[in-house]
């Protein structure tokens, strides 16, 4: 397998759901073929720390967590490996 695929997955599902965020309806973007929404987390009044994100699971088993900050403009990928 090629290392750099799961990188190149997961920044492809961060900017497929970036760009549709605005222009999608209440229940979420349009995913492409092989991504499936596993769960959403918000955050809730009164929460003092929340962290909101989305998990997906792609159809090779690789499973996205993203979350989006729009206080700076930055872009971060991780990859960790459960070995």
């Amino acid at each position: 397998m090629n290392p750099t695929r799961p990188i190149v997955a997961a920044a492809a599902l961060a900017l497929v759901c970036a760009c549709q965020r605005e222009t999608s309806g209440p229940s979420g973007p349009d995913l492409p073929p092989g991504f499936a929404l596993v769960e959403t987390v918000a955050a809730k009044p009164g929460d003092k720390v929340a962290i909101p994100y989305a998990k997906y699971l792609l159809d090779n088993g690789l499973t996205v967590i993203l979350h989006e900050d729009g206080s700076d403009p930055l872009v971060h990928v991780d990859v960790t490996y459960h070995v």
